[in-house]
């Protein structure tokens, strides 16, 4: 069964994340083409899992963390 891809939140801030990373840091574009290439995935994604049993994660927030994560760290 897939997982849901919708936003976690701020659970403990009171400042969102998009308020306090620069407006021209370039990981503001590769995430956006990141999501873009994904949202074009969707579908394929969906038709390769279950409708029973436990939701996994979404293939989305895996593919999001594996691309852009390693640009936060470097």
């Amino acid at each position: 069964m897939r997982g849901n891809i919708g936003k976690s939140g701020n659970l403990f801030s009171y400042i969102g994340l998009d308020d306090s990373i620069p407006k021209k840091l370039p990981l503001r574009l590769i995430r956006a083409i990141v999501n873009d290439v994904l949202i074009d995935f969707s579908m394929d994604f969906s038709s390769v899992y279950s409708d029973m049993g436990q939701p996994s994660i979404a293939p989305e927030k895996l593919l999001r963390a594996r691309h852009v994560t390693p640009h936060i760290a470097a």
